[in-house]
């Protein structure tokens, strides 16, 4: 089903890796001492309307998170234990909350990495084409923000990726053992503990169980998703029973109560969001947004050839809704709008699109890996779709390790210019995203 394991003998040599991981280390770092206390992304007007001033807050206040805790109770749960450790060695007060919550973003976001070289090597990608795919990840919108940022969904990422890791292990595999279902089925119990909307993971799953090619093993595929269903549900009532003090008997059903504002109560999880209009919207993030920073129209008085640029307005009364940034309902078309982001966004286009011709070749054949991405590509944009389509920006980090496999995948066969293309395709990505995004809310 894939090429024969050994295009880089090194790769599991400790000097093979040090260029992979002296990467990790750089990009973390990045994350580490990127958007400060103040800036647009944590406060005190956080405007893409995430979770990162209010977990901050509400560590500084030693209150449990206010906004639906119950569906991401091992975030939370790891989160507010991590900060009393944290408290033990610093003073309390807000900078100290806010480095605890740097630490762990962009700790998550070396662990991802990490995790990532792994499935890289995995795949038999060669070392100069993972330090590629490393960096467009590293650098991609959903990398930058998340693991800068700190958001519910910046532990989950790496373990996304040791799921990836496990299917890849299961097409490819002779003989493996049982650490592998190990590795699958922890993978989807840890996924849903940390956010209750990815155990959609284990959902799409169950769609390996009718390929022919995993016949010999589909009674074990199918005891690890039963397992996954059981831990999934006990083991969530376990933690919703401990982060509540609940009686167990009562917390079964916490995860799925949700409490939200009133003017969003009216627009979420509504089958009137599915329409082709907000299909696109949401398609259109999963697809562009998560590696390339949407932009505005181009003003009229601004060159073709001037880098996009975006003037972050803070200003507030205190009162009524907090001012948030709508681009991520920008058109894509806007990214035609000037030299560096039309190049950006044709360079991803094609390594992509590229990447999803030949992952429809492998769902033919019957590959587990791409049938894998392709039942989670698609329940994720309709569920998503489904759920909350007016603020797509929410999901779009769990679509991009998928982009990155499809790509790594395709790119084993292919020759040097494609590795001389993939390089600059990272250069414009990581350009346009300097001028969109690290520049303006910086």
């Amino acid at each position: 089903m894939s090429p024969a394991r050994g295009n880089d003998p090194g790769a599991g040599s400790r000097w093979a890796s040090a260029p992979e991981l002296a990467l990790a280390a750089l990009l973390s770092l990045g994350y580490l001492l990127s958007f400060g206390p103040r800036s647009p992304l944590h406060g005190p007007f956080e405007v893409f309307a995430q979770d990162s001033a209010f977990l901050w807050d509400a560590l500084v206040r030693d209150r449990i998170y206010p906004f639906n805790p119950q569906s991401h109770l091992l975030h939370h749960t790891l989160l507010e234990k991590g900060h009393e450790l944290w408290l033990v060695i610093f003073e309390p007060g807000r900078m100290a909350s806010w480095l605890y919550l740097k630490t762990v973003a962009a700790s998550s976001g070396f662990a991802f990495l990490v995790a990532l070289r792994w499935l890289l090597c995995e795949l038999s990608v060669p070392r100069g084409r993972r330090l590629l795919l490393l960096g467009l990840s590293g650098l991609s919108l959903s990398a930058g923000f998340h693991f800068a940022a700190f958001e519910t969904h910046c532990l989950a990422l790496p373990v996304l990726v040791l799921y990836l890791v496990a299917l890849v292990r299961l097409r490819d595999a002779r003989n493996r053992g049982p650490r592998d279902g190990l590795l699958l089925g922890g993978a989807l119990v840890v996924l849903g503990w940390l956010r209750v909307d990815l155990f959609r993971f284990a959902v799409a799953s169950a769609a390996l169980l009718p390929l022919p090619g995993l016949r010999s093993r589909r009674r074990a595929l199918a005891a690890c998703l039963a397992g996954v269903a059981v831990l999934g549900a006990g083991g969530s009532a376990v933690l919703a029973a401990r982060y509540f003090d609940e009686p167990l008997a009562g917390s079964f059903t916490t995860v799925l109560e949700r409490g939200e504002r009133r003017d969003l109560q009216s627009r979420l999880g509504r089958m009137a969001n599915l329409t082709p209009s907000k299909a696109w919207t949401v398609a259109r993030a999963t697809l562009f947004y998560g590696v390339l920073m949407p932009v505005e129209g181009r003003p009229a008085d601004r060159s073709f050839l001037s880098p996009p640029t975006y003037v972050v307005d803070l200003k507030h009364s205190g009162k009524g809704t907090r001012p948030t940034t709508r681009l991520f309902l920008e058109p894509a078309r806007n990214l035609f709008g000037n030299g560096l982001s039309l190049l950006a966004t044709l360079g991803w286009t094609w390594l992509l699109g590229s990447a999803w011709v030949h992952g429809l070749r492998r769902i033919r054949a019957g590959d587990p890996l791409h049938v894998a991405i392709a039942a989670q590509t698609i329940l994720g944009w309709l569920t998503y779709t489904w759920f909350n389509p007016d603020e797509p920006f929410l999901f779009v980090a769990e679509f991009m390790p998928l982009w990155i496999v499809l790509i790594a995948d395709d790119c084993r066969a292919r020759g040097r210019r494609h590795t001389i293309a993939m390089g600059v395709v990272l250069a414009l990505v990581a350009t346009h995203n300097a001028f969109a995004f690290h520049l303006p809310f910086g």
